[in-house]
């Protein structure tokens, strides 16, 4: 009997930075994610399905059901993973904080004994792992959530800026996997940092002309203005002085 597949969109998390934590805190970080990644699916009114468990035990993978608005689901879903991880982590310390990689891609799936099987799930694991992901959220530590798109879902959908995804935040990298013989184009952004547009740059004021005095060969702007005044003023006081003293000396 062949095996059925079925074209799915595909969504897939690993938490940043998993294996630096020590065991307690991993158990809770694996409850902490199960449970906001469940919270953010119903809120994002995605139809139920179980989330399945990757290997390393820090990651989830979900192939989603075939049919669904996949423009308001994309921008739905990261929108409310990235509010789930505003609200877990406002409570916790530096080294409990979560922080979450999210891959979206799409493609035929399989169901499999241990799950779901096919191109577009060993695809997904693969831009979940890509290695420009990690390097910008390592230097972008602000960043809760750092989201990679397969380059063919994101010419089809986040090229036309669903809801409040817009494309401009996006770059384009390759993610390469040599021992694995895997190479492929996809997108990243780290939404917690959008880059807002940049501020106008302040004008300088407009410096006033500048003109000769015929009277001192001075200029003629605000400034110099007084300054010419103030020297007639000097000079008529002077002038007025000399001429007093003359007067009386004739007298």
């Amino acid at each position: 009997m062949s095996m059925i597949g079925i074209r799915r969109l595909c969504v897939a998390f690993d938490v940043h930075r998993y294996s630096g934590r020590d065991v307690p805190n991993q158990h809770a970080t694996q409850q902490r994610m199960i449970k906001l990644l469940s919270e953010a699916m119903e809120r994002a009114h995605v139809p139920a399905l179980d989330l399945q468990t990757q290997e390393s035990g820090d990651g989830q993978i979900a192939p989603l059901p075939p049919g669904i608005n996949e423009p308001e689901i994309i921008a739905d879903l990261v929108r409310q993973v990235r509010i789930g991880l505003y609200q877990v982590n406002r409570d916790l310390n530096q080294g409990a904080r979560l922080r979450l990689r999210m891959a979206l891609h799409q493609g035929l799936t399989y169901l499999a004994d241990a799950g779901y099987a096919g191109d577009a799930v060993i695809h997904l694991s693969r831009l979940l792992d890509a290695k420009p992901l990690k390097e910008r959220m390592a230097t972008h530590d602000e960043a809760d959530l750092g989201l990679i798109v397969a380059d063919g879902l994101f010419e089809e959908v986040i090229r036309h800026n669903p809801a409040d995804l817009r494309a401009a935040d996006f770059e384009r990298v390759e993610v390469e996997h040599p021992d694995k013989d895997f190479r492929s184009a996809a997108w990243i952004s780290l939404p917690d940092t959008r880059r807002r547009p940049a501020d106008p740059p302040t004008q300088p004021a407009e410096p006033h002309p500048r003109s000769t005095d015929p009277r001192t060969g001075g200029d003629t702007t605000v400034e110099a203005k007084y300054a010419n005044v103030a020297r007639d003023n000097a000079s008529f006081k002077i002038n007025y002085q000399e001429k007093d003293v003359s007067r009386r000396g004739r007298s």
